[in-house]
């Protein structure tokens, strides 16, 4: 059976099943980026990023000097790829690999997603920029620039299939090409952020309260659940009162 791991702002990690919510953690962390290694998650906090088993005990916390305001947070190569967006920068572990300054960029660019393309290029997005970057680890070379003038907001451009690409915008999720092209934009969503590719016929992504279960193919929403909690208001829940945020990111296994 499917199951979709979401992270939740101030909240942790919500999962959800072809039937609706299978199972809440509660972490009462930042929660941004997410990754899945086995049986084990990683979950961005502000400057730290935790290693959480399913049940949500804490296994590990791991800091990298530097480590600011993390948006996303993959494995690459066995280690960490950071997106620091407080500082705008990209690390691969403790390493800076990408700072926009170094490479003829002015200001404040944005950066707030890093995800992995090839076995040696990732994916860099830039949001004030609204472009995304094509970037070779092992050159420390930018081999490609994109730039989506259309878009509103921009999180988490992630590789789709055959030279073609994913992005979330303000109210909805876009498929484009190389050359910065517009192929098809989802029906209206709220504020979408983490995406995740199952198939071409089978993409993933939330947006501030629900998760999407989108056909590029034709365009289609297949499925939409919505999260168990308000966002951005407290809600007793027994005894307690829970705090939770908007959805960032999401993780689809079988």
């Amino acid at each position: 059976m499917t199951a979709i791991y979401c992270s939740q702002n101030l909240f942790g990690i919500v999962q959800f099943d072809e039937y609706g919510v299978k199972n809440t953690i509660r972490l009462d962390v930042l929660s941004n980026g997410l990754e899945k290694e086995g049986d084990s998650f990683y979950i961005a906090d502000w400057s730290s990023v935790l290693k959480v088993d399913k049940s949500g005990k804490i296994m590990e916390v791991i800091k990298g000097e530097g480590w600011d305001n993390i948006h996303t947070v993959r494995k690459f190569r066995d280690q960490l790829l950071i997106a620091s967006t407080g500082n705008d920068k990209v690390f691969l572990g403790n390493e800076i690999i990408f700072e926009p300054r170094n490479y003829g960029f002015r200001g404040f660019t944005y950066v707030n997603s890093a995800i992995p393309y090839t076995g040696s290029e990732i994916l860099i997005e830039m949001r004030n920029l609204k472009t995304m970057v094509i970037f070779d680890v092992d050159k420390r070379k930018i081999e490609r620039m994109v730039t989506l003038p259309f878009l509103n907001n921009m999180h988490n451009a992630t590789p789709y299939y055959d030279d073609l690409f994913l992005v979330s915008d303000g109210d909805g999720i876009v498929l484009f090409d190389l050359e910065g092209r517009l192929i098809v934009k989802s029906e209206k969503m709220n504020w979408n952020r983490g995406i995740f590719v199952k198939d071409r016929y089978h993409v993933y992504t939330v947006d501030r309260n629900s998760v999407y279960e989108w056909n590029p193919v034709n365009n289609r929403v297949i499925r939409r659940w919505r999260g168990p909690y308000t966002v951005y208001k407290d809600v007793k829940v027994k005894n307690d009162v829970v705090t939770a945020g908007a959805f960032f990111d999401v993780i689809v296994e079988d």
